[in-house]
């Protein structure tokens, strides 16, 4: 397993809905990576600001934003503490 430092947080991305708002069936060509994302590890912190996240917690990140990272064959994305939106209950 991955462990990030500091600022950093392995997350793996939440998989996407088979439909869309309306109903209708998204092909799996026309999916995206979804920008909701579920923390795998997180870094421990810059020295005068600890992580507000822990791993299992399911987060929105800015669009784009990572570098994939292969964990056991399953897309991963390494990303910093920083470029997360949202937190989801």
């Amino acid at each position: 397993m991955i462990q990030p430092i500091r600022d950093g947080i392995l997350v793996r991305p939440c998989k996407s809905d088979e439909k869309s708002v309306g109903g209708i069936i998204v092909p799996d060509s026309y999916k995206e990576i979804s920008n909701k994302v579920e923390i795998v590890a997180v870094g421990n912190g810059i020295k005068d600001r600890p992580m507000a996240f822990k791993k299992g917690d399911i987060v929105g990140k800015i669009k784009g934003c990572g570098v994939d990272v292969l964990v056991n064959g399953e897309l991963h994305l390494l990303i910093k503490d920083n470029w997360i939106l949202t937190k989801y209950n």
